[in-house]
């Protein structure tokens, strides 16, 4: 019943935050504390020290290839999206002086030894409420994560997958990083993607397409998308050979159109400021590039590193649900997504343009991979029942609890006040 849906999404929605913040609370009294350092600290993130320095926002946006150089050491590797969302929250905070004062205050006090941070205005503290509300926003992932399961599969997978994605290691342990907020862009552009290749809707390649746009802008690992959503194009239209014989300029113009989307926001950047993509392109990967790395010991590393911070459980069911799904390649019955997304792991694995912290870096990948998860636990003799959602979501919980109690996947450099 609808109802029933309504009051899941309700109770998922509210479960994330609360447990994302559950977990920080079994170390730190005011949650609000750490999430303030995850975003202040320079050596944790480094794009609020980014954003708090923008006063020009044109005069920023013409010269960052120049000033990448001379950011921390992660954001001389990002785009300039992120840094903006700073500027635009302090813009935002300047325009209600009185709110500014309220949370800048408060917020000032948990470094208030910290000089550097002391010498901000108000409104520049405040802004750091953008990241620290990402466990919040973090769980919109979930919305699209069921559409996308539901269209893809039925919809237990898609009830499945949203109960146990909140529990995934990854994703509620790094609560107040910006890559906690790529999932739901991963699942929006795939969502959007899947409408317009399946049904032919053009405006649902194009939003696909500025969704990816708007990613890369932030962030440009998420260009690594376009690699499984390629490779499901070529499966899909495999096994669906009568559909690409009889609208085949129809799948060229929807491919164009994509790709218009994709383009939309830097030939923007382009045309207003005279630099664009390939210039900050290829400073940023010169900086990521240059970390040298063993490339046959994280060839292995990082699937390790990718499916253990998945959950074990998880990780277990997809790799079964893959070994499946390739043996089904022989027959006629094919689960397109399933080939594609592990595919697409794979070789960005194999490219070697990874440089460690998988666990963190390919996050927005995760809720893809638990979705194929999900559909091979509801396939299995496991899944026949609801006990055996309960034995894996248990597990799950369990592996959360043990990492969250031994790790610390989030370091800051930062100490309390005296």
């Amino acid at each position: 019943p609808r109802w029933q849906r309504i009051a899941l999404f309700a109770a998922l929605l509210i479960s994330v935050p609360a447990l994302q913040l559950a977990l920080i609370a079994a170390e730190h009294t005011d949650p609000l504390r750490p999430l303030f350092y995850r975003t202040v600290s320079a050596g944790a993130s480094g794009v609020f020290s980014v954003g708090s320095i923008i006063e020009d926002m044109s005069a920023f946006l013409r010269q960052y290839p120049t000033l990448m150089p001379t950011f921390p050491v992660h954001p001389q590797r990002y785009p300039p999206g992120l840094a903006l969302l700073f500027y635009a929250a302090r813009r935002v905070f300047e325009a209600f002086p009185a709110l500014a004062d309220g949370v800048g205050s408060h917020l000032r006090q948990y470094q208030c030894h910290d000089l550097v941070l002391m010498r901000l205005p108000n409104t520049t503290i405040a802004s750091a409420v953008i990241q620290m509300a990402l466990p919040l926003v973090s769980g919109l992932t979930l919305l699209p994560l069921y559409g996308l399961a539901r269209h893809l599969y039925d919809r237990r997978t898609a009830t499945w997958v949203v109960a146990l994605y909140p529990l995934v290691p990854s994703f509620a342990l790094w609560s107040a990083r910006w890559e906690q907020f790529y999932p739901l862009l991963a699942c929006v552009a795939w969502y959007f993607f899947y409408v317009g290749l399946t049904q032919s809707r053009r405006w649902a390649l194009f939003a696909s397409g500025v969704v990816l746009s708007i990613s890369s802008m932030l962030n440009f690992s998420l260009v690594s998308l376009l690699l499984p959503l390629g490779l499901f194009t070529l499966v899909w239209l495999a096994t669906h050979r009568d559909h690409l014989r009889s609208a085949w300029r129809g799948l060229v113009t929807g491919g164009l159109v994509f790709l218009l989307g994709l383009a939309s926001l830097w030939i923007l950047y382009q045309l207003a400021f005279g630099t664009g993509f390939v210039d900050i392109w290829r400073v940023s990967m010169g900086y990521h590039l240059g970390l040298e790395r063993g490339y046959w010991t994280w060839l292995v590393y990082h699937l390790y590193d990718f499916l253990v911070f998945l959950g074990l459980p998880l990780a277990v069911l997809w790799l079964v649900g893959v070994i499946k799904a390739l043996r089904g390649l022989r027959r006629s019955s094919v689960d397109a997504y399933t080939v594609s997304v592990a595919l697409g792991l794979f070789l960005l694995d194999l490219s070697g343009t990874s440089r460690g912290e998988v666990a963190r870096v390919w996050l927005f990948l995760t809720p893809l991979v638990a979705l194929a998860a999900a559909h091979m636990l509801v396939r299995s003799r496991l899944g026949q029942s609801t006990r055996g959602f309960l034995w894996v979501a248990s597990l799950l919980a369990i592996q959360l609890f043990t990492f969250n109690t031994y790790l610390r996947v989030v370091t800051t450099g930062l100490v309390d006040p005296p």
